[in-house]
């Protein structure tokens, strides 16, 4: 019988039991920077902080964000064209797709047929699929303003035999049409007790591009940033009953070419307002006149200590609208000060590194913010 059974060739290799790409590879290059090329060579065995199971949600999550934010946008047309004859099979179909690589979970597909309000695909690796209209009818055409064109009538507004798509596959099990999105994000977790990374991606695919966007991108982030401002307010006195003019202000600065008129984003002004609406509201006018009253350089000072680097903030009164520069991790790291009681810890990734012989030659020895051991060594008052 084994004499027989035919002669198999398979590829073999690790089995990836978690989708963190952009997590290797930055535990990939703090190995090489310490031991070495004998890091790939060796067998040491790097440990990260990431739980599996938070990864895989945090990739999940980022990817249906940028995906859905791609398709408010419109639909730019098919990923390419074939051209295959009518006599085509399957064999035809699937060499027709070997150019068109799976994307961050999407996966090529080649329409076969369109129906008026339906069409049929093929994918190498599901055969033959069906995409209704619900999977379609999203494809709006993009306009210049941001926003997109009238409702689609029927499937050949969009799509034509032998075009190339992109299809995901849905919990329920239909197929949907999408498109690589050309918006890109990052998501970042950090337990806020000891700053332990325990999901990071930094992109939609680390595969088409492993720019971290996680760790290397530095953006501004906008009124997230105001926590911090108002942080600082209360430092210095404020409280969150504090009343401040929500109300037009004009700058006068040498530097600019002339005024500086800043707005509310509703265009609007609601006049005196306490400082808890003006933060739950985000009203830019309250948080410039709050930033005025402690003083750029006090409150940069002040925001330093949440762990920001002092070249990435802005000495003017811009700051208080989040004009600083600086990355996802930096802004998880400093938020975890808030959810702590006020400790600052440093997030980190590598938790340790096991040599060839079963030895660890290196183990993060993190600081843990612990405000319930305050509590416990307060003394007590007796009466």
């Amino acid at each position: 019988i084994s004499l027989n059974a035919p002669v198999e060739s398979r590829l073999h290799g690790p089995t990836v039991e978690v989708e963190a790409p952009y997590v290797a590879e930055m535990a990939r290059f703090e190995l090489f920077n310490r031991l070495g090329a004998e890091a790939y060579t060796a067998g040491y065995e790097a440990v990260t902080t990431v739980d599996s199971r938070l990864q895989g949600a945090a990739v999940r999550a980022l990817r249906a964000a940028l995906l859905e934010y791609d398709q408010r946008h419109g639909y730019r047309g098919p990923a390419g064209r074939v051209t295959l004859p009518s006599s085509a099979r399957e064999k035809e179909w699937s060499q027709a797709l070997e150019e068109y690589s799976a994307r961050g979970g999407l996966v090529p597909a080649l329409i076969l047929s369109v129906d008026e309000k339906s069409a049929v695909a093929f994918t190498r690796a599901n055969g033959r699929i069906s995409l209704a209209w619900p999977a379609i009818s999203w494809a709006r055409a993009p306009l210049p303003d941001g926003s997109v064109g009238p409702q689609l009538q029927r499937a050949g507004d969009v799509l034509a035999q032998n075009d190339v798509v992109y299809v995901a596959q849905e919990v329920s099990g239909n197929w949907r049409m999408v498109q690589v999105p050309d918006v890109q994000g990052a998501l970042v977790a950090v337990d806020p007790k000891d700053g332990a990374i325990s999901a990071l991606t930094g992109g939609f695919d680390y595969f088409a591009s492993n720019y971290n966007r996680a760790v290397q991108a530095k953006r501004q982030p906008g009124s997230a940033f105001k926590p911090f401002l108002y942080s600082a307010a209360l430092d210095q006195g404020f409280t969150p009953a504090s009343i401040v003019n929500d109300a037009p202000l004009v700058i006068e600065d040498p530097t600019l070419e002339g005024s500086w008129r800043p707005q509310n984003v509703t265009r609007e002004f609601r006049g005196p307002m306490r400082l808890r609406e003006a933060l739950v509201r985000s009203r830019n006018l309250v948080s410039i006149r709050v930033m005025n009253a402690l003083g750029p350089a006090y409150a940069t000072q002040y925001i330093e200590r949440f762990g920001f680097s002092k070249d990435s903030l802005p000495r003017n009164l811009s700051l208080a609208l989040g004009t600083a520069s600086v990355s996802p991790l930096e802004m998880a790291g400093a938020y975890a000060v808030f959810a702590n009681g006020g400790f600052k810890v440093e997030p980190y990734y590598l938790d340790r590194i096991v040599s060839p012989d079963g030895k660890a030659i290196y183990e993060a020895q993190p600081r843990f913010a612990c405000p319930e051991c305050l509590e416990s060594q307060s003394p007590t008052s007796s009466a």
